[in-house]
């Protein structure tokens, strides 16, 4: 009996032996999530040493034109123990952004989550967005020894897809040199966005010949030549617009999308 006793007590050591120098990871999991409308969280599993953590800031590159990323959130059994943890959104080119996550309050027994990511998908059909960790810094040090795989996130239309034409999003706002318009088209139609400032005066409008200041992309993040001479199809799109060449002042701006099936309106502000 004792000697029963010593091995089941020997492999119980050894269990919690191994488990506590197990390879350390944080993982994206692959996942579909259709384009509806919806949202979707998006859990990130870890496995991490929190003995003497007083800090950890992970950052993740994600396809900026295909996932729009609207908060971050841990449920209470998750590694990170703040509710809402600082989070920020940056774009450095149009295909690339990076969502950084800050936090300081762990839980030692936890389920292997780190957090959740909600988000919505901005295009389809049949699209394959990444979603991958690339930095992992605990107590202001980068660990490259931990093990970070990335997801694949499946992006699809439902089957009777619902598009409502108008301005999604204006980002960033404020903004200083550029600034980035989701905008979707319901039925095939011109198009028109024109910037007035606060007074009413037409500070300028496209697209046009001089294709000065702005790009228009697709929803698979290609460029659209000569947009002046087409109608755009029922769709997604993005418009990318630089200050520059306008010389915008400091203040509030109306930017304005005309559709033959409307008028649609937002605010932006530029701040130098």
């Amino acid at each position: 009996m004792l000697i029963k006793n010593t091995y089941i007590i020997t492999i119980f050591i050894l269990f919690i032996y191994a488990n506590s120098f197990a390879q350390e990871f944080v993982k994206v999991p692959d996942t579909t999530m259709l384009h509806n409308g919806s949202t979707y969280r998006l859990p990130i599993y870890a496995n991490l040493q929190l003995n003497s953590v007083n800090d950890i800031e992970t950052t993740f590159e994600f396809d900026y034109t295909l996932i729009n990323i609207t908060s971050v959130f841990a449920e209470p059994n998750n590694i990170i123990a703040n509710t809402k943890p600082q989070f920020s959104v940056i774009s450095t080119d149009f295909k690339k952004g990076f969502l950084t996550i800050n936090a300081n309050k762990f839980n030692l027994s936890n389920n292997n989550i780190l957090c959740f990511v909600e988000l919505e998908t901005l295009f389809g059909l049949d699209s394959i967005a990444y979603f991958k960790p690339t930095f992992i810094k605990i107590n202001g040090q980068e660990k490259n020894e931990i093990i970070k795989e990335s997801g694949k996130i499946n992006v699809g239309f439902a089957l009777e897809p619902i598009i409502k034409e108008g301005i999604s999003k204006v980002f960033p706002n404020p903004f200083d040199s550029e600034f980035i318009v989701d905008f979707a088209i319901e039925t095939q139609t011109e198009i028109t966005f024109t910037i007035f400032s606060s007074l009413g005066r037409v500070v300028y409008s496209f697209p046009n010949k001089t294709n000065e200041g702005y790009r228009f992309f697709d929803s698979k993040g290609n460029l659209i030549n000569e947009p002046y001479k087409m109608k755009f199809p029922k769709g997604y799109y993005k418009l990318r617009v630089k200050s520059v060449p306008w010389h915008f002042s400091s203040g509030l701006y109306f930017l304005q999308m005309s559709t033959q099936n409307g008028i649609f309106n937002t605010n932006i502000l530029h701040l130098k």
